[in-house]
């Protein structure tokens, strides 16, 4: 619970920023391990796979995200 209040992340209706975050730091790992083992090792493609799935996820949740903001505002 007070990881999520440091990082301000609510679990429950989560903003498509806290995905962005997410992605961002798994996309450095990616660029990382690329240099040091190279892009066909077993845990870069692992980490590049969980990648492209939170990619999915962050897409899904800013759609969501930005239907109810049209919601809200009536538009």
């Amino acid at each position: 619970m007070a990881i999520r209040r440091q990082w301000n992340i609510d679990s429950d209706n989560p903003h498509p920023t806290a995905y962005l975050r997410l992605i961002s730091d798994m996309e450095g790992c990616c660029q990382i391990l690329g240099a040091l083992v190279g892009d066909e090792h077993e845990d870069y493609k692992y980490i590049r796979e969980a990648c492209n799935r939170y990619y999915k996820i962050y897409y899904k949740y800013k759609k969501h995200y930005a239907a109810t903001e049209c919601e809200s505002k009536g538009t």
